[in-house]
């Protein structure tokens, strides 16, 4: 009894990242097969009887599916593991700055939240730094889990700081820039053992003004805590315990 090898498939796409409009090409590594015959199927439909197919797929998501019959007949079906994504190439929109706040009176710290969908996701984050408002510094790159920066190299009783941030898609195209925010020279000062006053710049960053301040507390979870809202045009206030 002789028994014949099953073909034994390995295949990869020749870009790691699928994007709309560029041609998709399968290079196909499979082993055990001569004489072989291939059947590529995308979704349901079959798409290709090439050995090494070539693609051109509108966005979204699809299921690729390969059939292979060797010169012996043994047959095997394997599916990629994951969803096939074409991602768009269209400018994210700019992802928004949340808050820049001095934290722990030294350091500036900088919260965005991105804007995307399921075809046009966020690949990584580019952060800028101003000191005068007017050229803006890289500061660094970060992946797309990462959605704060603590930035240690300020004097925050000195200088105030802006900072915007830009986001590039998984086809490497950037958005238009965020939000400006502005890290607010923030004072204080103790008048008695139990009350604080706080002080701070007006913020100006805003086409449309301001519509208030809050003031917020960092609490035991790591979240911020609402502890006080003042009107737009004070730039004051006293804390009691």
């Amino acid at each position: 009894m002789y028994i014949n090898p099953t073909p034994e498939i390995n295949f990869e796409f020749d870009e790691p990242t699928l994007c709309l409009g560029s041609e998709i090409n399968i290079m196909n590594q499979s082993s055990n097969i001569a004489n072989e015959s291939f059947e590529w199927f995308i979704d349901d439909s079959l798409a290709s009887t090439q050995a090494n197919p070539s693609f051109n797929l509108t966005l979204g998501g699809y299921f690729l599916t390969v059939h292979v019959v060797n010169q012996y007949g043994c047959k095997i079906r394997q599916s990629y593991e994951e969803a096939l994504i074409v991602y768009d190439t269209t400018p994210l929109p700019a992802p928004e700055i949340i808050r820049s706040t001095v934290i722990n009176d030294q350091d500036v710290y900088t919260e965005w939240a991105p804007k995307q969908n399921a075809v046009n996701t966020v690949k990584e984050y580019v952060l800028f730094k101003s000191l005068d408002q007017q050229s803006y510094d890289y500061l660094g790159t970060f992946n797309a889990l990462t959605d704060s920066y603590i930035d240690e190299d300020v004097d925050v009783f000195t200088d105030n700081y802006t900072y915007y941030v830009v986001s590039i898609n998984q086809c490497n195209v950037p958005s238009s820039a965020s939000n400006i925010s502005s890290s607010v020279l923030l004072g204080y000062e103790k008048p008695n053992e139990f009350q604080t006053i706080l002080r701070w710049t007006s913020y100006e960053k805003w086409k449309e003004g301001v519509n208030r301040y809050e003031v917020q507390k960092l609490n035991e979870y790591g979240q911020w805590d609402v502890i006080k809202i003042v009107n737009h045009n004070v730039n004051n206030t006293l804390l009691d315990p």
